[in-house]
């Protein structure tokens, strides 16, 4: 995921559709093989009978995080946007609604790949501290053993 979002931090107008779908394929692969063994590590250390209670809150945290996580990007998105000035900031919002031409065409298209190659450069930031505390964590200290089935 880190990877991904660095390289779409790198994002100008004249950047390739390759390299929009690359980083975007890198990103989900990332996601999905993530998702999963973070879910499982967290529900094997769950002591039987609050599986379902653990599994709530879990699903829970995710989703607020990731609410949390979209509105802040977006909010830095739309500061980065409306500090390149009301005319660039304007026409900007029009090519994100799906207007295309005129002479504000080409300064909107820029401030919107700056916009957004900033916006995910915070993203990896976030990313990489939020992989820092990995480098900490204590060593197995107990020999994994199998749940007895009910």
């Amino acid at each position: 995921m880190l990877a991904a979002m660095l390289e779409f931090s790198q994002l100008t107008p004249q950047t390739s559709i390759f390299f929009l779908v690359l980083p975007t394929i890198v990103r989900g692969l990332g996601i999905g093989l993530l998702v999963t063994p973070v879910a499982a590590v967290a529900m094997n250390t769950v002591p039987p009978g609050k599986e379902g209670m653990a599994s709530s809150v879990l699903s829970l945290i995710q989703q607020v995080a990731g609410s949390l996580g979209i509105t802040l990007l977006s909010a830095f998105f739309n500061a980065q946007i409306d500090r390149t000035g009301q005319e660039v900031a304007s026409a900007a919002r029009g090519v994100l609604a799906g207007a295309t031409g005129g002479a504000a065409h080409a300064p909107a298209l820029a401030a919107l790949t700056s916009a957004f190659s900033h916006t995910y450069l915070v993203g990896a930031a976030l990313v990489g501290l939020a992989l820092m505390p990995v480098f900490w964590l204590p060593g197995r200290l107990y020999p994994v053993t199998a749940r007895k089935p009910r």
